[in-house]
């Protein structure tokens, strides 16, 4: 019995043991100098790599090392190059001229493949137009033939013109019609429905300059310059064939050009660049140039692109903001004038020519916006507005004379027996709305009670008479007359041209500046005694609009633009040299629109303080203003 509970108690233990004691596995020996490793290390992770960034896609073309790109197209495009056009900033459209043939193509700016082609052949010798719009593509050639595209160059519609009695002149605002223009009347190709009979608006010895090519396509803006048969008084049309309404802005200088793009007009001469928006007739800025050979090349988004000829071996573009005035350059390897502003690249053609004239090579730079810089050229004026007021021009007549106490007259009322001149009534409700919302803006800056003061002796009432296009009727008077103010039937007469709306706050300020004279020589034999003593020796005033042989006078001795030397400066123009009262109006002019560049002339500065002084010393409401006043802001 005892054996079998020590047998038993003898399992139990080794059950127990087996139980508590991890199991060892034996190995095999090894030889003594192999190093036996006590525990496997973790591997380590097999890091992700980042991935490959994808580089920007560049430009097809020669690189210039600044971000630009040239392409030679000689070898594949025979013909010459017209015109570019951006359809988006990697594809652009070329139209190309040789011998009578249009050829219209489309071309991948990164990867140089041309997509599409298309050809239009003509009879005449006219060279051919082309507008993109955002629907389709109209190429014309003038008096021949005008064709439909769709935007891949797809052939839709083609439609003969008649040389003699039509003229194609404007495309619609997508590129999916033309207009044509007949006997004066302006009407749609494909639909034949007239827009607008321009006769009512046209003298009958006017005529439109009808351009067969260049820039009338537009955004559906018909533009001509509008010849007046010789009496000087030429002006620019404007119809936005949307609704057929009509505007008109003036020809500024002998030389006078104009672009228009989208909603912008632009109309230059050698000095000055005006910015419009073409469908209201509204001034958005102007910038007085200090370079005189440049054209206006592209209008977009707000910006303006200009190409300075002015010196070839330094050529440069322009790119000024309308928004604020502020200018930036760029440089460019070329002067030409056939380029269109992008949002990364100005796009420009070039053409070069050998001694023979011949064509030595064609094609196009991409000059990269990343290399702009800084410039100068800012812009002298910002005014005027696109936001127009809710209201007709009758209705907002009424409440500034309401609010003025004056008499406003537009539209045909405004059209009386002026003496020595004549007027043609403004019919443009656009350009009316924005000139009397000038108007009252530039009243606005005269103190309570100065109307009042106007009115003395016969003189019952002040009128401002808003028109168009003045014509001298006299002989002794100004060529291009703007504005006159005069009394007449117990009433001083303010006539004012309100299609010279960029300037048209200066004018307002000039002729009011006769009207305070008239009411000073009423009262007074001698108003202003001292005025001789500030003017230079022995000078005497032209006493006339024109010199002896009856041109308008231009004398600029004694003038900023005739004089180098600071001390001889005593005047700021020739026009202020005819009469005394020719001087103390543009004076007064300047003084109330900011060009302060004048009173940086020590003689011009002392005689505008002593014609400010006598004003207030001689106008009650001027007098009784303890403020000073806008035309007092030079004058410390």
């Amino acid at each position: 019995m005892k054996k079998r509970l020590l047998g038993i108690l003898l399992i139990l233990v080794c059950l127990f043991s087996c139980a508590c004691v991890p199991s060892v596995t034996v190995s095999p020996a090894v030889p003594t100098d192999t190093v036996v490793p006590t525990a496997v290390p973790t591997p380590t992770p097999t890091p992700t790599p980042e991935p490959t960034p994808t580089p920007e896609p560049t430009p097809f073309g020669e690189a210039d090392g600044r971000g630009g790109y040239a392409v030679s197209l000689l070898d594949q495009y025979a013909g010459y190059p017209m015109s570019a056009h951006l359809m988006n900033e990697k594809e652009a459209l070329f139209l190309f001229h040789e011998n009578n043939e249009g050829i219209l193509v489309l071309r991948d700016l990164y990867s140089g493949v041309e997509t599409a082609r298309a050809t239009c052949k003509s009879e005449t010798y006219f060279t051919p137009e082309v507008y993109v719009g955002d629907k389709g593509i109209v190429l014309f050639f003038s008096h021949d033939c005008v064709r439909f595209y769709d935007r891949r160059l797809n052939l839709l519609e083609e439609y003969p013109l008649a040389p003699e009695e039509e003229t194609l002149y404007s495309a619609n605002y997508d590129g999916t019609d033309a207009y044509i223009i007949k006997d004066r009347k302006v009407s749609t190709l494909r639909g034949q429905k007239e827009i607008c009979d321009l006769n009512g608006y046209l003298l009958e010895d006017e005529y439109l300059y009808l351009e067969p090519c260049g820039c009338c396509l537009s955004d559906g803006i018909l533009t001509a310059r509008v010849y007046s048969g010789g009496n000087g008084t030429d002006r620019y049309l404007f119809l936005d064939t949307s609704d057929g309404a009509v505007s008109f802005l003036p020809v500024d200088g002998s030389y006078s050009s104009y672009l228009v793009c989208g909603d912008y007009a632009a109309i230059y001469t050698d000095l000055s660049v005006t910015v419009y928006d073409a469908r209201h007739a509204g001034l958005l800025s102007r910038y007085d140039m200090d370079i005189s050979y440049y054209d206006v090349l592209d209008i977009r988004d707000g910006q303006m692109m200009i190409i300075s000829f002015e010196d070839p071996n330094i050529p440069r573009i322009l790119i000024c903001r309308l928004e604020d005035g502020s200018c930036v350059t760029l440089e460019t390897p070329r002067t030409e004038n056939r380029a269109v502003l992008g949002d990364e690249f100005v796009l420009m053609l070039y053409t070069d020519y050998d001694p023979d004239y011949e064509r030595a090579d064609a094609g196009y730079l991409l000059l990269s916006l990343e290399n702009v810089s800084p410039c100068n050229q800012k812009s002298i004026l910002m005014r005027g507005s696109t936001d127009l007021p809710q209201k007709s021009g009758k209705q907002l007549a009424e409440e500034i004379a309401e609010k003025y106490g004056v008499e406003i007259h537009i539209g045909f009322d405004a059209i009386r027996y002026f003496p020595d001149f004549a007027a043609i009534p403004l019919l443009s409700e656009a350009t009316t709305i924005a000139a009397l919302t000038e108007l009252d803006n530039t009243l606005a800056e005269f103190p309570e009670g100065f109307f009042d003061d106007l009115i003395y002796g016969s003189t019952k009432s002040i009128g401002f008479y808003l028109t168009s296009t003045l014509i001298q009727g006299s002989e002794v008077g100004t060529s291009n007359p703007i504005a006159f103010s005069f009394e007449w039937r117990n009433q001083r007469m303010i006539v004012l041209n309100a299609d010279y709306l960029y300037q048209f706050r200066a004018t307002i300020a000039h002729e009011l500046m006769h009207a305070i004279e008239g009411r000073l020589w009423y009262y007074s034999s001698n108003p202003f005694p001292k005025w001789k003593s500030y003017l230079p020796k022995n000078f005497g005033y032209n006493n006339s609009y024109q010199d002896k042989h009856g041109n308008d006078y231009s004398d600029t001795t004694y003038t900023i633009s005739g004089e180098e030397k600071e001390d001889r400066v005593y005047f700021t123009d020739a026009y202020s040299k005819t009469f005394a009262g020719e001087d103390r109006s543009r004076l007064f002019e300047h003084l109330f629109c900011d060009t302060e560049y004048c009173f940086n002339y020590a003689h011009i500065r002392d005689r505008a303080v002593y014609l400010c002084q006598i004003i207030r010393e001689n106008l009650p409401s001027v007098r009784n203003c303890p403020d000073k006043l806008i035309w007092e802001r030079f004058t410390e």
